[in-house]
């Protein structure tokens, strides 16, 4: 069991309300970023356990394949170097060589509300 911290807003009348997550699940992905990132590298699936559809992985491969000039500007103001140029997101978590998950939380801390995948 994993415990979630839901929040509401303290003003009478505001009423939002909002949720943090731990950080080894990929927010609007559904699954853990292990499991994102073994499926995107075409790695086997663990024996036991929910599994993304084919649609899902073909989707998380488009958005690794789109542009990562956004987050290359945000990892550029957040004091990270980037070496080279690089085009998509790929690119960008290989020039890096760090996890899906560290790479979104390093996007997140920049500009809440940004993601990798």
């Amino acid at each position: 069991m994993i415990g979630i911290a839901r929040h509401r807003c303290a003003h009478p009348e505001c009423g939002a309300r909002w949720q943090t997550l731990p950080a080894f699940l990929a927010r609007h992905l559904h699954f853990n970023w292990p499991l994102v990132e073994d499926a995107c590298g075409g790695r086997p699936y663990p024996a036991r356990g929910r599994r993304p559809s084919a649609w899902t992985v073909l989707r998380w491969l488009e958005r690794l394949a789109s542009s990562a000039s956004r987050l290359v500007g945000l990892l550029a103001d957040g004091g990270h170097r980037v070496r080279t140029a690089v085009r998509t997101r790929r690119e960008l978590l290989e020039q890096f060589g760090v996890s899906f998950a560290t790479m979104a939380a390093w996007a997140h801390a920049l500009m809440a509300g940004v993601r990798l995948m």
